[in-house]
Protein backbone atom coordinates (compact mmCIF):
# COMPACT_ATOMS: atom_id res chain seq x y z
CA UNK A 1 0.00 0.00 0.00
CA UNK A 2 2.66 2.26 1.14
CA UNK A 3 4.36 1.61 -2.65
CA UNK A 4 1.10 2.35 -4.31
CA UNK A 5 1.08 5.78 -2.35
CA UNK A 6 4.15 6.53 -3.62
CA UNK A 7 3.61 6.02 -6.80
CA UNK A 8 0.29 8.18 -6.80
CA UNK A 9 2.61 10.97 -4.94
CA UNK A 10 5.03 11.65 -8.48
CA UNK A 11 4.55 14.98 -9.31
CA UNK A 12 4.42 14.32 -12.42
CA UNK A 13 0.98 12.69 -12.90
CA UNK A 14 -2.07 15.79 -13.91
CA UNK A 15 -3.96 16.71 -11.40
CA UNK A 16 -4.81 15.92 -7.39
CA UNK A 17 -5.87 12.92 -5.15
CA UNK A 18 -9.39 12.12 -3.18
CA UNK A 19 -8.97 14.72 0.02
CA UNK A 20 -5.92 16.60 -1.16
CA UNK A 21 -7.57 20.00 -0.08
CA UNK A 22 -8.03 18.25 3.37
CA UNK A 23 -5.23 20.61 5.03
CA UNK A 24 -6.43 23.58 3.67
CA UNK A 25 -9.29 23.51 5.98
CA UNK A 26 -7.87 22.08 9.09
CA UNK A 27 -4.36 22.80 10.81
CA UNK A 28 -4.36 19.15 11.13
CA UNK A 29 -2.03 17.92 8.32
CA UNK A 30 -3.81 15.18 5.71
CA UNK A 31 -1.68 12.00 6.45
CA UNK A 32 -1.58 12.16 2.49
CA UNK A 33 0.00 14.79 2.00
CA UNK A 34 3.77 15.50 0.40
CA UNK A 35 5.87 17.00 3.34
CA UNK A 36 7.44 20.31 2.92
CA UNK A 37 5.22 21.09 0.27
CA UNK A 38 6.80 24.89 -1.35
CA UNK A 39 3.48 25.92 -3.60
CA UNK A 40 4.09 28.75 -6.13
CA UNK A 41 2.66 31.81 -5.55
CA UNK A 42 -0.05 31.02 -8.23
CA UNK A 43 -0.76 27.72 -6.15
CA UNK A 44 -1.37 29.37 -2.99
CA UNK A 45 -3.64 31.82 -4.83
CA UNK A 46 -5.82 28.93 -6.68
CA UNK A 47 -5.89 27.52 -2.93
CA UNK A 48 -7.28 31.02 -1.61
CA UNK A 49 -9.92 30.80 -4.47
CA UNK A 50 -10.68 27.61 -4.11
CA UNK A 51 -11.27 27.74 -0.20
CA UNK A 52 -13.56 31.00 -0.33
CA UNK A 53 -15.42 29.46 -3.39
CA UNK A 54 -16.71 26.22 -1.53
CA UNK A 55 -17.02 28.59 1.89
CA UNK A 56 -19.10 31.09 0.09
CA UNK A 57 -21.00 27.76 -1.48
CA UNK A 58 -21.85 26.62 2.33
CA UNK A 59 -22.94 30.28 3.48
CA UNK A 60 -25.15 31.11 0.98
CA UNK A 61 -25.83 27.89 -1.70
CA UNK A 62 -24.27 30.18 -4.31
CA UNK A 63 -20.40 29.53 -4.91
CA UNK A 64 -19.75 32.86 -7.30
CA UNK A 65 -17.62 35.47 -5.21
CA UNK A 66 -15.63 38.79 -6.51
CA UNK A 67 -12.15 35.80 -6.38
CA UNK A 68 -13.99 33.49 -8.37
CA UNK A 69 -13.41 35.73 -11.47
CA UNK A 70 -15.90 34.07 -13.73
CA UNK A 71 -19.51 33.16 -13.49
CA UNK A 72 -20.65 29.92 -11.72
CA UNK A 73 -23.83 29.05 -13.32
CA UNK A 74 -26.23 26.30 -11.81
CA UNK A 75 -25.48 22.76 -13.24
CA UNK A 76 -29.03 21.28 -14.20
CA UNK A 77 -30.44 18.43 -16.16
CA UNK A 78 -31.20 20.20 -19.58
CA UNK A 79 -27.83 21.88 -19.27
CA UNK A 80 -25.03 20.20 -17.37
CA UNK A 81 -22.04 22.55 -16.59
CA UNK A 82 -18.95 21.81 -14.37
CA UNK A 83 -16.16 23.85 -13.13
CA UNK A 84 -12.76 22.84 -13.75
CA UNK A 85 -10.38 24.03 -11.02
CA UNK A 86 -7.37 24.95 -12.23
CA UNK A 87 -4.66 28.13 -11.81
CA UNK A 88 -7.07 29.62 -14.32
CA UNK A 89 -11.10 28.37 -13.33
CA UNK A 90 -12.96 27.08 -16.67
CA UNK A 91 -16.81 26.66 -16.48
CA UNK A 92 -17.14 23.45 -19.22
CA UNK A 93 -20.16 22.84 -20.34
CA UNK A 94 -21.55 19.32 -20.36
CA UNK A 95 -21.16 16.12 -18.06
CA UNK A 96 -17.95 15.69 -16.11
CA UNK A 97 -16.72 12.57 -17.54
CA UNK A 98 -19.52 12.48 -20.04
CA UNK A 99 -18.55 9.24 -21.71
CA UNK A 100 -18.36 7.34 -18.43
CA UNK A 101 -21.49 8.15 -17.52
CA UNK A 102 -23.40 7.17 -20.75
CA UNK A 103 -21.91 3.84 -20.34
CA UNK A 104 -23.17 3.35 -16.70
CA UNK A 105 -26.37 5.12 -17.68
CA UNK A 106 -26.76 2.28 -21.11
CA UNK A 107 -25.69 0.15 -18.95
CA UNK A 108 -28.14 0.12 -16.02
CA UNK A 109 -30.93 0.15 -18.88
CA UNK A 110 -30.08 -2.95 -20.59
CA UNK A 111 -29.82 -4.66 -17.69
CA UNK A 112 -33.09 -2.92 -15.69
CA UNK A 113 -34.96 -1.40 -18.42
CA UNK A 114 -38.04 0.04 -16.28
CA UNK A 115 -34.89 2.49 -14.93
Amino acid sequence: MKEQLSMLMEETLPGTYHAADFSYWTPVSNPWDIPNRNFTNETIQMIHTFTKTVAQFAKTGDPNNEDLKIHWAPSTVDKPCYMKIDKEMQLINGKLNGERHEFWENLKHQLRPEC
